[in-house]
C-alpha cells in the first residue's frame, strides 16, 4: 500500500464513523455536559451539508470541476481537528503547535490523497474541508467556552488508535449511494436551471 492510499483510507467512513462513536462516547463521559450536544450538532451539519451537497451536485453540478464535496475530506476535518482540540486543551503551548500541525498535515493529505487518486478535483477537496471546517468551528466554540476538565484523555485516545489500526484499509463506499440518488433526484424532480 502506498502512501497516498494509506492516507485515503484514513478518511473513509469505515474509520471516520467508529471515531466519532469514541469521541461522543468520551464527551458524554468526561467533559463538561454541554460539550456533547455541540459535538452531536457539529457531526449532524457535517455529515448532512455534505450528502445534501453531492446529491444537488451530482445532478446539478455547480462548475464542471465541483460536482461532489468530498466526503472524506469534510469528516477528517471535523473527527481529526477535535481529537487535535481535545488534546491540545490539555497540552503545553509547544505540544499544541506540535499537535496542530500534525493534525494539519494528516487532514490536508487525506483531502490531497482524493486529488491524486482522481476521486475528487482540488474544488471538491476544498469545499470538503469547508464543510469540515465550518463544523469544526461551531464544536470548538463552544467546547473551549469553558476550560476543559481535569479529565484523562487516554480513555479517549488509546481507543481510536486502536480503531484507527484496526479499521484502516476498510471501506464504505458510499460516494456511490450518493451518486445514485443524484441520479434518481435528478431525473424525477430536480430541473437544472
Amino acid at each position: 500500500m502506498n502512501i497516498v492510499n494509506a492516507l485515503t483510507d484514513l478518511g473513509d467512513l469505515a474509520v471516520l464513523l467508529p471515531l466519532v462513536a469514541a469521541v461522543s462516547i468520551w464527551l458524554l463521559w468526561q467533559s463538561p455536559k454541554d460539550a456533547a450536544p455541540w459535538w452531536f450538532l457539529a457531526v449532524a451539519l457535517c455529515v448532512g451539508v455534505t450528502a445534501a451537497l453531492k446529491i444537488l451536485f451530482y445532478g446539478c453540478p455547480l462548475a464542471a470541476d465541483l460536482r461532489s464535496p468530498s466526503g472524506h475530506a469534510s469528516l477528517s476535518t471535523l473527527v481529526y481537528g477535535a481529537l487535535v482540540v481535545l488534546a491540545a486543551a490539555r497540552a503545553t503551548q509547544r505540544q499544541r503547535l506540535a499537535l496542530v500541525a500534525i493534525g494539519t498535515a494528516a487532514i490536508l493529505g487525506i483531502a490531497a490523497s482524493r486529488v491524486a487518486l482522481h476521486d475528487h478535483t482540488i474544488a471538491e477537496a476544498i469545499s470538503g474541508l469547508a464543510i469540515g471546517a465550518a463544523a469544526l468551528a461551531i464544536f470548538v466554540w463552544r467546547f473551549l467556552s469553558r476550560p476543559p476538565l481535569p479529565s484523562p484523555l487516554w480513555p479517549l485516545l488509546v481507543p481510536a488508535a486502536f480503531l484507527v489500526v484496526i479499521l484502516h484499509g476498510d471501506r464504505l463506499r458510499a460516494a456511490e449511494f450518493f451518486n445514485a440518488i443524484g441520479a434518481y433526484v435528478q431525473e424525477n424532480a430536480l430541473k437544472c436551471g
